[in-house]
């Protein structure tokens, strides 16, 4: 017995095997001219402490979140505060050329643009002593306050009593008039 096939279904059948081959045969063409975008995202270097040097000053507030009352953490609360009093005074922050970075546990929180990478972060845990507190890192790398929990009117008093902020502000003055 003969199979019979009619015209229509065979150009169906056939059409349909060329637009198979077509986007088969495509797919090394786009891995060629994707895979090198790919790995350049995922290579794409992290910011480093380094990078921040004579640029900006560095303040890292790392909690500690074993103390629970209430179902809440205590230290993570007191983060949350702390991270909220930094976003509002936003204008001194950034006169101040000051960075902020909030380390936790369960998230980490900055006001540097971007995402935080795990080299980053293990390098600001490093720098902050490990410790729950406050640490804040001069533009020149050293660290110039520890402390336990964060007051932003010791932090900026601690700043605009550093020799570059002075020249720093100077200088403002000196354009303002």
């Amino acid at each position: 017995m003969r199979l019979r096939v009619s015209l229509d279904t065979y150009h169906d059948i056939r059409g349909r095997w060329l637009h198979w081959r077509l986007v088969v045969s495509a797919v090394p063409l786009l891995l060629v001219f994707c895979a090198p975008s790919l790995a350049s995202a995922e290579t794409a270097p992290s910011p480093s402490l380094s990078e921040f040097r004579w640029q900006y000053r560095i303040l890292i507030v790392a909690t500690d979140s074993d103390v629970e009352t209430a179902g809440v953490k205590t230290s993570e609360r007191e983060a949350a505060l702390e991270i909220d009093e930094l976003k509002e005074r936003a204008d001194e922050v950034n006169e101040r050329n000051l960075i902020w970075f909030q380390l936790s546990a369960q998230e980490s929180v900055s006001n540097l643009p971007g995402p935080l990478t795990p080299p980053l972060m293990d390098e600001l845990r490093r720098a902050s002593g490990g410790a729950p507190g406050v640490t804040l890192i001069g533009k020149d790398g050293g660290v110039k306050y520890r402390a336990a929990s964060l007051d932003l009117s010791d932090v900026f008093g601690i700043i605009d009593s550093m020799p570059m902020r002075v020249r720093e502000m100077r200088h403002a003055k000196g354009e303002a008039r």
